[in-house]
């Protein structure tokens, strides 16, 4: 039996909550700006974003352009070396960039993005997480789930030893479920 950590209902009315913040904040900023600011961009982790991604770009009523990187940095639950395998391909320079990813753990992923987007000049970089370990350390400043830091989690786009992804709930990994 799969123990659901959070449920297809719960999750929608998150991304929502967090589609919500991020359309007020990008609508403040263009109304108190004295000039036409660039559209904002949305930058999807692969893989295991996809799902929160699609939901929450697809409720972002500001005009915005999206993308995608890919950083492989786990095999199963051991976090390896990190290593971009799909670059982004959008101009970020003097925009509004938004990292959207599943889940912050150690933080290693999002700094590494970070570093890397910052060579190329955006006029913020922002993190935007659906779920968050925690460490007593936030990356983002959005609405997210919460988990103890032992936790394991898988569907809504994130997998379980590479399958998985297309579940609607999020799941709790069982002790069992991690030795395989």
């Amino acid at each position: 039996m799969r123990d659901v950590q959070f449920h297809s209902d719960e999750i929608q009315e998150m991304v929502d909550n967090i589609a919500e913040d991020i359309n007020r904040e990008l609508m403040r900023e263009q109304a108190v700006s004295n000039e036409n600011l660039p559209d904002p961009v949305f930058i999807c982790v692969l893989n295991g974003a996809y799902r929160f991604f699609t939901d929450l770009t697809s409720n972002i009523s500001v005009q915005h352009e999206v993308d995608f990187i890919r950083i492989k940095s786990y095999s199963g639950s051991s976090q390896n070396a990190i290593n971009m395998t799909k670059p982004i391909e959008v101009d970020v320079k003097g925009r509004v960039v938004y990292i959207v990813d599943d889940i912050y753990d150690t933080g290693n992923t999002i700094q590494f993005i970070r570093g890397y987007l910052q060579e190329k000049e955006p006029a913020d970089i922002r993190v935007v997480t659906l779920i968050e370990r925690d460490r007593g350390e936030s990356m983002s400043k959005y609405n997210h789930f919460m988990i103890h830091f032992d936790d394991w989690v898988y569907g809504y786009g994130m997998d379980l030893n590479g399958v998985n992804r297309h579940l609607n709930d999020i799941y709790r990994v069982s002790p069992e479920e991690l030795l395989v």
